[in-house]
Formats: C-alpha cells, sequence, structure tokens
C-alpha cells in the first residue's frame, strides 16, 4: 500500500528484483542447455519417452508433445513436438512410446506483428520439433503415472465430443468446460474475435470461481450438518479448503494455461487467509498471484495470455478504486473500463479493436455466465456417471448458444464491427497506452488529455515514401512466397503464400497483419503468379478481407470457381484478369510490367506463372513465380534486354530445374532472395543454384535464414533482415541456421 511506504524498504525491493533475475537466469540457462544440438538434425533417431499433453489429431496425422530421454549430444532430456502421419494406433496423453524420429530446431516463420513460433516453443519449454517415421520398431511402452487427471480430461472431453456429434457449436462445450478449443471452427474463431468475447472461451475467473464457489458452499453445507466435527474443524474453514482443492484440480484438468492459472492462484489466495480468519484485499492477491506465477515459470511473461488477463483484473480493480463507488464497476462503464484499458494490448497481439465489444460483452457476459456455464459445469460433473442426464443439460446449453451465436454473428459482420490498426514505432504504443491510463485513472478534468493520447489510431502513414522510391516486402511464409510491394500512394501484392488448413492461412495470419503494420487497408492490385497452393493458398483470404482493385492470375478458372462457392464473406471478390505479357503501368514514378506469359504462346503448369518487373530510377527487382527452363529460355530469347534486375526473387525456390546459366547472367542481381521453409523436403534451395548465383556476384538471402526481408529502394537503399534485427538470446541466431 502506498500508506505504507517507507524509504527502508527499497533494498528489500532491490534485493527481491535481484533474485528474480537470478532466478531467471538460471531458469532460462537450463532451457538453453535442453535445446537440441544442430548436429543432431535430420537424422533419424530411436527415441523412448512419454506424451505430456492432449494429441491433437484429424484425418491424416497427429500432433502432440512428447517427453523423451537425452540423446547422444544432449545432456538433459527434451520436449519435443512431434507429428506422426498415416498414425493408426490411437494416441492419448500418458502414454510411453519408442519411436523412430527425425528433429530439427523449432524454427518456424518469422514476421513481424504474427505468431512467433519459436517463442511459443520457447515459453512452453520446447526443445525441438520433428516428424515420427513409421517403423516397425515404434513400440508403445505402456502408461506413466502422474497424468491421472489429464488422462481424465481426455476422457471427458473424448466422451463429449461423441454425445455432441454433429452439432454445429459442440466444440464450444468443450472449449466451454475444459478449455480445448481444438475444434472450434475457424469461422466461430473469427465470430467472437470480432466481438470481443473470446475471452469467454478461456477458462478463466468465471469458471474457476464458479467451481470453487460451488464446491466449498456444498463441502460447507454437509459439514455444517455434522455437530461432533463442527467443534474441531468449521464449516467455513472446511469449505476453504475444499475450494481451493477443487480450483486447483479443476485448473489442472483445464490444462493449466495462463488464465487459469492467475485464477486459481487468486482464488487460493483470497480463501487461504479466511481459514486463518483474516481478510487480503484484491489488489495484495492481484500482486502477490502476479508473483507467483512469474515464480513457476519465468517464461510465462512471453505469452500474450499473461498480459491479457493479468491487465484486465488490473484495469478493473484499480478503475474501481479510483472511482470509490461500487455502482460505477458494475455496470455500463466495466465493459468501456475493458475497452479503453486493454486497448493498446488487444492493438499490439490482435491489430484490432472490436468496436461492438461493449454491446456484445453486455449481452453474452450475463448469459454464459448465468445460464450456458452453468448448464455446461453441470453436464461436465454427470458426464461420467450419467450421459444422458449429461446430454440434456449439453443440448439446453447449445440452443441459448445458438440464439446468443446468431447475435454474435449479426455483429461481427458488420462493416464497422472492428477498427484495425497496428503499432508501426514504438512511440505509438507508449503514446495510446498513457493515453488509455488518463482516461480510465484520472478525474475528469484531465480525461480529455487522454483522449488526445488516441490521436495515432486515425492518423496514416506520417513517412511515406517519395516519389520514384518503393518498398520490398518478402514475408517468411515458409515453403511459398508472399511479398509486399508499396510506392508512395499505392500497394501491391505479388503471392500470398500457402493455406495449409482452417486453422492456418498465410493470407490471414501473415500477410494481412502485415499490411496493416503497413497502415495499408486496400490493396491497388494483387498478383497470383499461379495455381500452386504455396503461391495461391492465401489469395482467397486476402479477396474476402482487403478492399482489392485488380487481380491478375494464370490461375483464373480456380479463382472464378472460388466467387461461386465463397461462404461467409465480407467483401464481394474482385474479379481476375489474365496477366498477359506487355500489360504495364506506372504508379508514383514507379513502373511495373508483366514479361510472361505471353498471349498468343500456351505454358503449362509452373511455366506459365505471371513474371512481374518493378523499375523506378532507384533499382528495381524481377519476380518470376515458378518458371523453369523453357520459360526462362522464352524469356531470354524475347525479354532479354528487360530481365536486368537489381534484386531478383529466386524462381521455383531455388529448384534445379530453374535458375539456368543464361536467365542468371541476363538478371545478373545484386540481391538473390530465396523464399523457402527451413530443412524443406524439397531441399530447396539446391546447392548448384546457390552456386549459380554466388558465382555472378550476387548476395543470397533465404528466409528460412533471415525471416521476414524488407528493402526499400530509394537516394538511400535500407535494408532489415527481421532475425538479424531481432537477436533475442532465446532465438537461433541466422549464423546458426544452415
Amino acid at each position: 500500500q502506498l500508506g505504507d511506504w517507507h524509504w527502508v524498504h527499497l533494498p528489500i525491493i532491490i534485493g527481491c528484483c535481484f533474485l528474480g533475475l537470478l532466478w531467471q537466469g538460471w531458469h532460462c540457462k537450463s532451457l538453453l542447455e535442453a535445446r537440441l544440438n544442430p548436429s543432431l538434425e535430420g537424422k533419424e533417431w530411436v527415441v523412448s519417452g512419454y506424451i505430456t499433453d492432449l494429441p491433437q489429431c484429424d484425418d491424416h496425422h497427429c500432433a502432440f508433445t512428447f517427453k523423451l530421454g537425452s540423446l547422444s549430444a544432449n545432456k538433459n532430456n527434451m520436449k519435443v513436438r512431434l507429428s506422426w502421419y498415416g498414425v493408426k494406433q490411437v494416441l492419448h496423453v500418458g502414454q510411453a512410446w519408442k519411436l523412430s524420429v527425425r528433429l530439427k530446431r523449432p524454427l518456424g516463420t518469422l514476421n513481424p506483428g504474427t505468431f512467433d513460433f519459436e517463442a511459443w516453443c520457447w515459453q512452453h519449454h520446447i526443445s525441438a520439433k520433428g516428424a515420427v517415421n513409421n517403423r516397425a520398431n515404434n513400440k508403445f511402452l505402456g502408461i506413466v503415472t502422474g497424468y491421472a487427471l489429464p488422462r481424465w480430461r481426455e476422457r471427458i472431453i473424448k466422451t463429449c465430443q461423441d454425445l455432441l456429434e454433429g452439432e454445429k457449436l459442440g466444440g464450444v462445450i468443450t472449449a466451454l468446460n475444459l478449455g480445448w478449443t481444438q475444434t472450434i471452427p475457424y469461422a466461430h474463431r473469427e465470430v467472437v474475435q470480432r466481438t470481443g468475447t473470446a475471452h469467454l472461451l478461456a477458462i478463466s475467473g468465471l469458471h474457476v470461481g464458479m467451481v470453487a464457489g460451488l464446491v466449498g458452499w456444498l463441502i460447507g453445507w454437509i459439514w455444517s450438518l455434522i455437530p461432533m466435527v463442527t467443534r474441531y474443524w468449521p464449516a467455513p474453514t472446511v469449505a476453504a479448503f475444499a475450494a481451493i482443492i477443487a480450483a486447483l484440480m479443476y485448473s489442472e484438468m483445464a490444462g493449466f494455461g495462463c488464465s487459469t492459472q492467475r485464477a486459481c492462484v487468486m482464488c487460493a489466495l483470497l480463501l487461504l487467509p479466511k481459514i486463518a480468519h483474516r481478510h487480503m484485499s484484491v489488489k495484495t492477491a492481484l500482486f502477490r498471484a502476479v508473483w507467483l506465477v512469474l515464480l513457476l515459470d519465468p517464461c510465462v511473461v512471453m505469452s500474450g495470455g499473461f498480459w491479457l488477463s493479468f491487465s484486465a483484473v488490473f484495469v478493473l480493480v484499480y478503475a474501481y478504486y479510483a472511482q470509490n463507488t461500487a455502482r460505477w464497476i458494475l455496470h455500463l462503464q466495466t465493459q468501456w473500463i475493458c475497452l479503453i484499458g486493454l486497448l493498446p494490448l488487444s492493438i499490439w497481439y490482435f491489430q484490432q479493436i472490436s468496436l461492438v465489444g461493449v454491446l456484445a460483452n453486455l449481452i453474452a457476459i450475463p448469459i454464459v455466465g448465468f445460464f450456458i456455464l452453468p448448464l455446461v459445469l453441470l453436464g461436465t460433473a454427470l458426464i461420467l456417471w450419467q450421459p444422458f442426464l449429461a446430454k440434456i443439460a449439453f443440448i439446453g446449453a447449445l440452443k441459448i448458444l445458438a440464439v446468443l451465436g446468431l447475435l454474435l454473428s449479426w455483429l461481427s459482420q458488420q462493416n464497422w464491427a472492428v477498427w484495425e490498426y497496428s503499432f508501426t514505432h514504438w512511440w505509438e504504443f507508449i503514446l495510446v497506452g498513457s493515453g488509455c491510463a488518463l482516461i480510465i485513472f484520472s478525474r475528469k478534468t484531465f480525461r480529455w488529455v487522454g483522449i488526445l493520447g488516441l490521436i495515432p489510431l486515425i492518423l496514416p502513414n506520417l513517412f511515406p515514401l517519395k516519389v520514384g522510391q518503393f518498398k520490398l516486402n518478402v514475408l517468411d511464409v515458409g515453403q511459398g512466397l508472399a511479398t509486399i510491394i508499396t510506392t508512395r500512394h499505392h500497394t501491391l501484392v505479388y503471392d500470398t503464400g500457402a493455406k495449409f488448413s482452417s486453422a492456418f492461412d498465410c493470407g490471414q495470419q501473415i500477410v494481412i497483419p502485415r499490411l496493416l503494420l503497413e497502415k495499408i487497408r486496400q490493396l491497388d492490385v494483387l498478383v497470383v503468379s499461379h495455381g500452386d497452393n504455396d503461391h495461391a493458398g492465401g489469395a482467397l483470404a486476402i479477396l474476402t478481407r482487403v478492399p482489392v482493385k485488380k487481380f491478375y492470375t494464370t490461375a483464373i478458372e480456380r479463382f472464378q470457381n472460388a466467387s461461386l462457392n465463397k461462404v461467409n464473406t465480407l467483401s464481394k471478390i474482385t474479379p481476375p484478369t489474365a496477366c498477359n505479357a506487355g500489360t504495364h503501368w506506372t504508379w508514383d514514378g514507379v513502373n511495373f510490367e508483366f514479361l510472361h506469359p505471353p498471349k498468343d504462346l500456351l505454358f503449362k503448369s509452373n511455366n506459365q506463372s505471371c513474371v512481374l518487373k518493378v523499375s523506378s530510377p532507384f533499382g528495381s527487382v524481377l519476380f518470376p513465380g515458378d518458371i523453369e527452363k523453357k520459360a526462362e529460355q522464352w524469356l531470354c530469347e524475347n525479354n532479354l534486354s528487360q530481365l536486368a534486375s537489381t534484386i531478383v526473387i529466386i524462381p521455383h525456390h531455388g529448384s534445379k530445374t530453374s535458375s539456368t546459366s543464361d536467365f542468371i547472367k541476363a538478371v545478373n542481381p545484386q540481391v538473390a532472395i530465396v523464399s523457402s521453409g527451413y530443412r524443406n523436403r524439397y531441399r530447396h534451395p539446391s546447392p548448384l543454384v546457390v552456386d549459380r548465383y554466388r558465382d555472378c556476384g550476387a548476395r543470397l538471402l533465404n528466409t528460412a535464414e533471415t525471416g521476414a526481408m524488407s528493402f526499400t529502394l530509394g537516394s538511400r537503399a535500407a535494408w532489415d533482415l527481421y532475425r538479424e534485427h531481432h537477436q533475442e538470446f532465446w532465438r537461433v541466431a541466422p549464423s546458426r541456421i544452415k
């Protein structure tokens, strides 16, 4: 408390901070030592271990976390993330296996403003990722001890899925009762995200508090009916103990995620003093909960759930004390406080603000808290003993969910439902965060000053390019291609990366966030070089989410069929146009021209790729798509003088079927860029192709090693290789990626 502050506390605070740094350093050192040794990558190993979490399975494969014994060059046991394609056995948490695996370091796509797989692996203590080889020596070894609650959770989830098979909202039930969100369709995820109600699907204070309260009340009531025992252990004391145990068990069954940890720890901290007939304020419990959660795992600070969960409680609690009135916090203004208080973090993690979130939460929170969640928890309690009664409870919850879902779906489909924005500079985050703090915590006379801090949210790009300059962004989409070209007033996207599943679409998860980071809200031109998934998979997400004025591609039939069968689109799909050689235009002093394919000559497959050249007085870039030797030969014969470029995106990711010596000589690039996945199965780029480009004097860059790249071609050239400029201690350095 501020009133209790004394200078004698300063050395104690400094000492605690020092001890905290020591604890974090020791923790991180142990994680660094457990990393996979690079010398072990790509080799086949027979390892023994056990599954530590619920496997995520579909029709083709299962993904799971596996704790394995030490390898020859790794002293400590490791947790690895494995994928098992074509698995025939049913996998469960707690199973021990002997498996044949190939491992590699946990490198994923690395782009500003998007999901960082490497950071996620560090936070979850995962030292490697890999695949299981289907070999005869793969052997089930039995069940390990210590996984009773996770196995019970898995059993409940499986039973729940069987009872609700065929129900569209069945995945929401498993999310509400035990935090299993893997079966929620992407369309439903998008609805709750656009309406700001995604927090209702996370196991947090509402769920843990309800379970702890019900168990505590029930045990206390039963205990009070036995006079002999109440003389020694009062009913309130026993009820508090029972509530704490119930909160711990339920949190463990729900996966013990970050928000669940916060709710469980705060519940225990508030109930433990009652056993000793004392009282602890919510503010004190909040700060002690932060301390305990960080003590359990210092890496939790890398989780967005940590910051969002604790910030939400902090904002609500301290806004309540600042206003000194309960009515202000309990009614309509509660949602406004959450909206303003979490606005900077919402932009930081999700690049958007839900403008309908206040209305959606005012309706959804009471319905979920008073009707849906009690029915779901009742069904969960009965599911293993009375499945019929459990199904009745679940069906009742589903009926209410269906009505609520219609309302939330309608709100999410409004064009004004969200305001999309992304912080480009650090000062924007500080300015907006300070403005939000002033609005919430200051007196009414100073709140207008806080409103001034929100001005960056409506400002365009304050540092536009000059006429004749252009910027090339090569995004890291793994084994694929996605690039963005911007001039002073215009934007072009060339290729969009792959769509791997409904849950991961490079157009949605990588390209659109990068457009928001550049404060781009519409595209003047979208070019999809050809119809292969690694180049065209993300296009539909962009076409349905971002206004596109002109769309060029050679895969016209693919997108005409998509426009006829589009579902849940927010805008009309722009009709495709052929990218015929000779088509050209000029933006802000920058020239754009298609060099291939010719209108009167038929090429097939990769050789029909759109070849685009972008040029200005400051330099040029050539985008050849996936063309191979035949198309390269045609270009050298018909457009030889136009091929020379400062930068070239290496054709077909560096495949040996492309990049002939004549083509490289004609282009004569200073920089050659490969867009490929780390240790991809195609072994791109080919060493022979790499040597050809290096022999011509080009600097070779690979997105697998550098992450996303940015090049500004102007009077002063500017480069930004994302991994090189973000070398956190837990991230693999570019020089160590081979």
